[in-house]
C-alpha cells in the first residue's frame, strides 16, 4: 500500500475496504489473530466516525423560510462562517472591517440571529449554537430570492475587484433532457456537500462563497 494511500485512509479522506485493511496488516507483518483484531479496531473507529456524522446532521437546526425572512441577508451567514475562522472576535468594528458592511448592519443581523437561536450571548460573550439546514424544497419566497440576487451581485463585482488567483469563474452551456433536471439539482447538491466535507476543515482564515447557477437558455417550447 503507498503511503499516501495509508494517510488518505487514516485521515478518514478515503473510505477503508475490507482490501484496504488486509493491505494494512500485511505491511505491519502482524500474525492472524493480531491482524483479526486490527481490522475490528479500524471498522469500530470508522463506524463511530460514521455515525458521529449521521448524529450531526440529525441534530443540525431546521431554518424555516419565516425564520429565513429573518436572517435573509448574506452577511448574516457570512458573519457564522467568519466565527469559524481563526483570531475571530465578536467586535462590531472587527466583523464590519472585516465584511466591509457597517457597524450597524452587524448590530442587526446579531441581534436578528440571537432572536431565532442562531447564537446567544452569555457572560463569556456570542457564541454560535446551533447547526442549520435550510430546506426551501422548491417553495418560491422572495426572500430566498433577494438573497441569491445579492449574491449574484456579489459574484459579478468579484470578476472586477479580486484578483485571479482569489477566484475561479466558470461556465458551460449544454444541451440535456429536460426530464433530467431533478439529478442535475441532486448532483449539484451532492458536489456542494462534498466540497464543505474537503474544505472546511483545518486552519481557517477566510471566507469564500461558492455559487453555482442552472438555468434553462431556451425561450418557448420546440414545438412552437
Amino acid at each position: 500500500m503507498a503511503p499516501g494511500e495509508l494517510s488518505e485512509i487514516l485521515n478518514y479522506k478515503r473510505n477503508l475496504s475490507l482490501k484496504s485493511a488486509i493491505k494494512i496488516v500485511k505491511a505491519l507483518g502482524l500474525n492472524k489473530e493480531e491482524s483479526q483484531n486490527l481490522i475490528n479496531l479500524l471498522e469500530k473507529d470508522f463506524l463511530i466516525k460514521n455515525t458521529k456524522e449521521e448524529s450531526q446532521i440529525r441534530d443540525k437546526k431546521q431554518l424555516s423560510i419565516e425564520m429565513f425572512k429573518i436572517v435573509s441577508s448574506w452577511y448574516c451567514f457570512a458573519i457564522l462562517n467568519l466565527a469559524e475562522c481563526q483570531n475571530f472576535k465578536w467586535e462590531e468594528k472587527y466583523i464590519a472591517k472585516r465584511l466591509g458592511i457597517t457597524v450597524h448592519e452587524v448590530k442587526h443581523a446579531i441581534q436578528s440571529m440571537q432572536n431565532i437561536g442562531l447564537i446567544e450571548k452569555s457572560a463569556k460573550g456570542y457564541s454560535v449554537v446551533s447547526n442549520f439546514v435550510f430546506s426551501p424544497e422548491g417553495i418560491p419566497s422572495e426572500a430566498i430570492k433577494k438573497y441569491h440576487s445579492k449574491i449574484l451581485d456579489m459574484a459579478k463585482s468579484a470578476i472586477y475587484t479580486k484578483p485571479i488567483e482569489e477566484r475561479e469563474f466558470s461556465s458551460t452551456g449544454m444541451a440535456i433532457d429536460h426530464t433530467q433536471i431533478e439529478n442535475i439539482k441532486k448532483d449539484i447538491k451532492r458536489f456542494r456537500e462534498k466540497m464543505m466535507q474537503k474544505y472546511t476543515k483545518g486552519n481557517k482564515n477566510k471566507i469564500y462563497q461558492l455559487q453555482i447557477s442552472f438555468f434553462e437558455l431556451t425561450q418557448g417550447d420546440d414545438h412552437e
